[in-house]
């Protein structure tokens, strides 16, 4: 599937074609990325960002303050590349916006 604006066009790829590397560089891509709100514990949110880890061949979501494991990722945490995300970072700091 294509989506595209008016500056950008991005492929998306469903997670069951990805293998669990692609899917823990994109999760760890989307959870530095800045500008949009990481994926956080549901034990509590105020843990900090969850860490994609491969369990038992699979890709889960950790928190490393209770040690919690989500086995839920939601599909928009992957849906875009690191080097996407690279893109859309520096179309918005070509607006003006900063980035820590």
């Amino acid at each position: 599937m294509k989506f595209q604006t008016k500056y950008i066009t991005f492929e998306f790829t469903n997670q069951k074609n990805m293998n669990n590397k692609e899917i823990i560089d994109r999760i760890n891509a989307y959870q530095h990325a800045g500008f949009v709100h990481e994926l956080t514990c549901s034990v509590d949110s105020s843990h900090g960002a969850l860490i994609p880890v491969e369990k038992n061949g699979k890709v889960v979501l950790k928190c490393e303050t209770c040690d919690h494991i989500h086995n839920y990722i939601p599909e928009f945490a992957t849906t875009l590349s690191p080097d996407e995300i690279e893109v859309i970072k520096k179309r918005f700091i070509s607006y003006g916006f900063k980035f820590d």
